[in-house]
């Protein structure tokens, strides 16, 4: 008790004199006030942490500096990486049709889902499944309890019922062109 009673009493008096050179330390590498105060809270706690191995109370500030620099540099490289990883994202976004072919795009689909309802049951289930809920052949077997050459006989059979069915169409030609010129 007397010894957790004498650390605080050090701890209180190392950071009421060093709190305000440290913080004008923290701020030369960082102008956003809330991140130097984080920085500066960080570093204090970290001084908590080991303040029973330190020696001399004198060394203290140099101390303080250090850890308030290596958190800074964890700072700087975490938002590196969340800028590099905001770019990875941007680019890997999906590619922004210009008003005309999202149009195409949306006759398109609106076409197929009249074609899909025209589908016989069996095969329209099966192609929703695939196609729509992202099932596998085999999982479609299972879930319909049948086996997975016949759901592949049910798809093949919807696929040709689809393409016949949208072959004739201007919009569905213009939506091929479209993906080849994206792709």
């Amino acid at each position: 008790m007397l010894l957790t009673q004498s650390l605080h009493a050090r701890f209180e008096t190392i950071f009421f004199s060093t709190k305000d050179r440290l913080f004008s330390y923290i701020r030369k590498f960082t102008p956003d006030q809330a991140q130097a105060e984080d920085i500066l809270q960080q570093a204090y706690l970290k001084l908590w942490e080991n303040l029973p191995q330190v020696q001399s109370d004198e060394a203290v500030l140099p101390l303080l500096c250090t850890y308030a620099k290596h958190l800074l540099i964890d700072a700087i490289r975490k938002a590196a990486r969340q800028k590099k990883y905001q770019a990875a994202m941007q680019q890997a976004a999906p590619v922004r049709c210009h008003a005309d072919e999202q149009l195409y795009v949306k006759e398109y689909q609106a076409l197929l889902r009249q074609a899909v309802a025209k589908l016989p049951p069996q095969n329209r289930l099966v192609y929703t499944l695939k196609r729509e809920q992202g099932l596998s052949l085999s999982q479609i077997a299972v879930h319909l309890q049948i086996s997975t050459s016949t759901v592949e006989g049910h798809m093949n059979k919807a696929l040709k019922f689809l393409k016949k069915e949208l072959k004739g169409s201007i919009t569905f030609t213009l939506y091929l062109s479209i993906l080849e010129q994206l792709s």
